[in-house]
């Protein structure tokens, strides 16, 4: 289920200061990094991801922005918002599924995009089988027409931003933005082919045994909590 928020101008909201989002530079603060697209050209600009050159095809997924390796829960509830407009009224369709082959449907939503911006929120329970191998995609393709998105965010329902002081990780970490208020201090392995972003007011300390394979991708930043940006 889909549901358009409100109209707005000039406001500007910041979903990576929820410590449970799964979207890796959702605000497209760091131009296009951690999204791969296909048949467009998505470009980061006065603080929204500008997509230009779509190749529309003939079908939805011809063209598309997208971001992989998702947590998905069986049972769990789910709550995807961003913002959107395009250069002429066009629609887009926001899928939900597997990454990887059969590339399974989880949910799909047809989002009518006017000149002005919205916010869209889409409700989405998980009725499959747990992955950590989900994926977030905007199809473009089967219309012509520029999109402009932003703010986008991906969250475990309730989501509850906790920043706690201190945070210490073990085992295997999944694709997410960890937040601390002082120190993160972590012996983790990141997942293979991972995204894990680690954030603290005033250390990382990353001890014996922590790693990050290949393929994989450890980004930190020493910064306040809440106001991660990639």
């Amino acid at each position: 289920m889909s549901r358009i928020n409100h109209d707005f101008v000039g406001i500007s909201f910041d979903p990576q200061s929820q410590s449970c989002n799964q979207i890796l530079n959702g605000t497209f603060n760091a131009n296009t990094d951690d999204w791969i697209y296909w048949n467009c050209d998505p470009n980061s600009s006065s603080g929204f991801c500008y997509i230009s050159g779509i190749v529309p095809g003939t079908n939805p997924w011809d063209a598309a922005i997208a971001q992989q390796n998702k947590f998905f829960e069986q049972g769990k509830q789910y709550q995807i918002s961003f913002d959107g407009f395009g250069a002429n009224n066009r629609t887009i369709n926001v899928k939900i599924g597997l990454g990887v082959t059969p590339f399974t449907n989880y949910q799909t939503e047809v989002i009518n995009l006017t000149t002005s911006t919205q916010n869209f929120v889409i409700d989405f329970t998980m009725a499959d089988p747990t992955t950590n191998l989900g994926s977030l995609e905007f199809y473009l393709g089967g219309i012509s027409g520029d999109v402009i998105l932003d703010n986008i965010a991906l969250v475990e329902l309730p989501c509850v931003s906790t920043c706690l002081p201190t945070l210490t990780l073990n085992g295997v970490v999944s694709n997410l933005l960890y937040e601390a208020g002082n120190n993160i201090t972590s012996t983790s392995e990141v997942m293979s082919n991972g995204d894990v972003h680690f954030h603290a007011g005033d250390r990382i300390s990353l001890e014996n045994n922590f790693n990050v394979p290949a393929n994989a991708t450890f980004k930190a930043a020493i910064e306040p909590c809440g106001t991660a940006t990639d």
